[in-house]
């Protein structure tokens, strides 16, 4: 498929490829075939593969091919976790402003697990610290554990 500068999809992603990564990412098919409403692209890395939603066009098609590559560089089928979300910032502080909005909502939605996952240990902690509180007051010694 042809983008309207006369370069495949293929030619873009070796474009970034080379600009943005180094040339380090493997060699990728770039196709733009995905009909449903749910995903805007998909990297299939065991197929070194990437699909693109067929009404993408501009600087949201540069934003979905990107976004697939940062998929491609740090792995995972749904990985957006803290190593996807340096990807895009990197990209981001590059100049592709077109990541900008991915950027922020993945960038959200990775603080709000790390927040949660703080209240948990928040909790556990208030847990451990009432325990060791009925220990000292009905009489059992507290164990210090050293590391080995």
């Amino acid at each position: 498929m042809m983008t309207g500068q006369g370069k495949t999809l293929t030619d873009l992603y070796e474009h970034y490829n080379r600009l943005h990564f180094g040339s380090q990412l493997p060699s990728y098919q770039v196709k733009q075939s995905l009909t449903d409403n749910k995903h805007a692209g998909q990297c299939i890395r065991s197929e070194r593969l990437i699909l693109l939603h067929e009404d993408l066009s501009g600087g949201e098609l540069i934003a979905g091919l990107l976004h697939e590559m940062c998929h491609a560089r740090v792995g995972g089928i749904a990985s957006h976790g803290s190593s996807f979300v340096n990807e895009l910032r990197r990209l981001v502080e590059a100049g592709e402003t077109c990541l900008e909005a991915d950027l922020a909502y993945y960038g959200s939605r990775l603080a709000a697990r790390f927040a949660e996952a703080d209240r948990h240990y928040s909790e556990s902690q208030r847990c451990i610290d009432a325990r060791r509180r009925l220990d000292r007051r009905i009489g059992i010694p507290r164990v210090e554990r050293r590391r080995i």
